[in-house]
């Protein structure tokens, strides 16, 4: 058949019988709608490439975010989501039953663990993450109510 048929011919035998100037309106009217098709694609693709990039990212700084969680112990977590929450050492121990000294030396381990260098950092990070709004069961819950 021939090439420059589209379908059953209507919009190109209409461009044919329209006077030449008219034909090159009608392409460059085409041309524009293609750029502007093209420019649109280009933006969809490139936030879609945007979101693929981030993806990555994302769960990496989740996993790395998971394994220094578990680097410490169940009652490491407690204190830091107590820690996050404005709690002074004291409070933390009145609520997980363990004297003062004991949450000072569960405050240690977390700063070398996590590489801190203050309550207040480690704290931060606590809220930044949102450990305090996550459900860690401390002591009192974990009594049977009589």
């Amino acid at each position: 058949g021939d090439p420059h048929r589209f379908g059953d011919g209507g919009p190109c035998r209409a461009a044919v019988r329209t006077p030449a100037r008219s034909r090159l309106e009608l392409l460059l009217h085409v041309l524009q709608l293609v750029v502007d098709v093209a420019r649109r694609l280009h933006a969809i693709v490139g936030t879609f490439l945007e979101a693929a990039e981030d993806q990555p990212r994302q769960r990496q700084a989740g996993e790395a975010l998971a394994e220094l969680l578990e680097s410490l112990s169940p009652r490491e977590r407690q204190v830091l989501a107590l820690l996050s929450r404005g709690w002074d050492n004291a409070r933390i121990g009145r609520d997980l039953f363990i004297s003062q000294h004991t949450v000072r030396t569960h405050i240690q381990n977390i700063l070398e663990k996590l590489g801190m260098h203050s309550k207040l950092e480690a704290a931060t990070f606590a809220m930044q993450h949102e450990l305090a709004t996550r459900h860690i069961p401390t002591a009192e819950a974990a009594r049977p109510r009589v």
